[in-house]
């Protein structure tokens, strides 16, 4: 491999028998850093890269590719594989790809400004990216026709040498090293650096931030198990370790403000979420909402900011922040610290997360966020156990089909990964099938009915159920069958006998299922048997 423009020396990862070798060589300039490229079957990749400091970002800088001329071999033969697997890593590692440009000689020479390089239109969170390689397809196009002569015969080269401004996070600028060193080795190979996180040691650390755009804010943390394709959503990394008690601060992205602050009210649960991908791509690709496998976090005490905060104030402690930011990744001993903004230019932007660590040094800054958080504290206190009668309600609704409430257990069903994918399962093909004459709107989250569908003036509710026995029985909560007596057009949609498949990862697929329509539904027609009482005894019990 030869070295990047300026050096006399590189430092490599290489694959031996017994596994990785250590570097061996130096380079001349500690900011700029060339490795070789291993993917995750072993096989060193014939594509050279390398990773430097580039003002408050670091760079990924990919060397162009070349076929063979006369003696010459060709060079870089394994780029498009090589920008792939680079571009894969860093979504593992919750990487946002802020910009990407062409960066040739050629173009230097034209004196082309950025404006007239640029491979993207806005930055790319590359763990959401549906398809990365898609994504690398479409930047080696928009590459072809950039410094391309007007009257150029043939399409203009898409292998061209290319510069990727990246926020990592974990990494600053003077970590060019070892996000180099990092990328070249397969995952396997890595060391388990994301399994601790800096204020674990810090107590009173309890503050995170969630950054959305949703019309209800306030009202739970939820996320997806996984991304499209099945990939891990480094975005939502931090949504299971929310625990019942912990402060969590909501910037809404709209405003672009900090607008309130509410308390978990319980821990991450598996649940069923009704999900739509908002990134770039996923826009532009027409996503639909859709149910999914999630995790849920119920919020309570939400409390909204008057005034809230705004980016332009947050903007004007950038240099506190940012100051905050370094110190805070110095103490992290190269662990992610997931920090709530990022520099930009000559100023700083909000992290492109869901879900993002709030320091209490940072809130400080803020007098009317401090005052609100250290109320909410106060009302975390305040928290009341969940009694029996409660629990034995929330099972009840849990193996209903509802989503978690506060607080509540697993419910009758043991395996509650497997019983969200049911639910889910369920709920997609319920929405599907009334899709096809009625617009469907989902309003679980908020009536006792999980499908109001509208035709005209028409109206129907509906019911739905999934289940992976034959669907004879079913459970409904006190609230179902109040609702079915009270409104005469509701719908049962019962999905039975699905199917579970469960990965070597313990990751849950439930697929197939038996349609069972009741519409309208007659609740007795069929026959109810209560589970049990909610007995209120008559006064104070005689103590002999």
């Amino acid at each position: 491999m030869q070295p990047a423009a300026g050096l006399s020396a590189h430092r490599s990862l290489r694959a031996n028998g017994a596994g990785w070798s250590a570097p061996t060589a130096a380079a001349i300039c500690a900011n700029v850093w060339t490795v070789d490229l291993v993917d995750d079957r072993g096989r060193v990749l014939a594509a050279d890269y390398f990773v430097e400091a580039d003002g408050a970002h670091l760079a990924l800088v990919m060397e162009s590719r070349s076929g063979m001329s006369g003696l010459r071999a060709p060079r870089n033969p394994d780029y498009n594989r090589a920008l792939t697997v680079l571009l894969t890593r860093l979504g593992l590692l919750g990487a946002v790809l802020v910009e990407a440009v062409v960066d040739s000689r050629h173009t230097q020479q034209l004196r082309l400004p950025e404006a007239d390089r640029r491979l993207i239109d806005t930055p790319v969170r590359l763990a959401l990216e549906p398809d990365v390689a898609a994504l690398r397809r479409r930047m080696g196009t928009a590459q072809a026709g950039i410094a391309q002569a007007p009257d150029a015969a043939k399409g203009g080269n898409s292998t061209k040498r290319i510069r990727l401004r990246v926020d990592v996070p974990g990494y600053r600028p003077g970590d060019a090293a070892r996000l180099a060193e990092v990328l070249a080795a397969p995952p396997a190979g890595r060391s388990e650096e994301v399994l601790t996180h800096w204020w674990e040691r810090e107590p009173g650390e309890n503050v995170f931030m969630e950054i959305t755009r949703r019309d209800d804010i306030g009202s739970d943390l939820k996320a997806p198990s996984a991304a499209r394709g099945g990939a891990a959503t480094a975005s939502y990394t931090l949504v299971p370790l929310v625990r019942p008690g912990d402060v969590v601060i909501h910037y809404d992205s709209r405003q672009e403000a900090i607008v309130g602050v509410s308390v978990a009210a319980s821990g991450p649960e598996p649940a069923p979420i009704h999900w739509v991908a908002r990134g770039t791509y996923a826009r532009r690709a027409g996503e639909q909402a859709r149910w999914l496998p999630g995790l849920r976090v119920a919020l309570g005490q939400y409390r909204e900011l008057d005034p809230p905060v705004t980016l332009t104030e947050i903007r004007a402690r950038g240099d506190a922040l940012l100051a905050l930011r370094e110190d805070i990744q110095a103490r992290a001993s190269g662990q992610p610290v997931y920090f709530p903004w990022i520099p930009y230019q000559d100023t700083l932007r909000t992290f492109q997360s869901y879900l993002v660590k709030m320091p209490q040094d940072a809130v400080s800054l803020f007098p009317q966020l401090r005052a609100a958080v250290d109320q909410a504290e106060a009302r975390s206190s305040s928290f009341t156990p969940v009694s029996p009668v409660e629990q034995a309600e929330g099972a009840v609704e849990d193996a209903a089909g509802k989503v978690a409430r506060p607080g509540r257990g697993q419910g009758f069903q043991l395996d509650q990964d497997a019983k969200v994918a049911v639910e889910a399962r369920a709920m997609n093909m319920a929405t599907e099938f009334y899709g096809e004459t009625w617009t469907v709107e989902d309003v679980h989250g908020r009536e006792s009915f999980d499908l109001a569908c509208r035709r005209g003036d028409e109206v129907k509710h509906v019911e739905v159920k999934g289940t992976t026995t034959d669907g004879a029985e079913v459970i409904l909560t006190p609230n179902e069958v109040r609702h079915a007596r009270e409104h005469p057009l509701t719908a049962l949609f019962v999905l039975s006998n699905v199917s579970i498949e469960r990965a070597e990862d313990g990751a849950v697929t439930a697929t197939g299922g038996v349609r069972h329509l009741y519409d309208p539904w007659h609740l007795d027609d069929g026959t109810l048997t209560a589970l049990g009482f909610r007995y209120q005894v008559p006064g104070p019990a005689d103590r002999g």
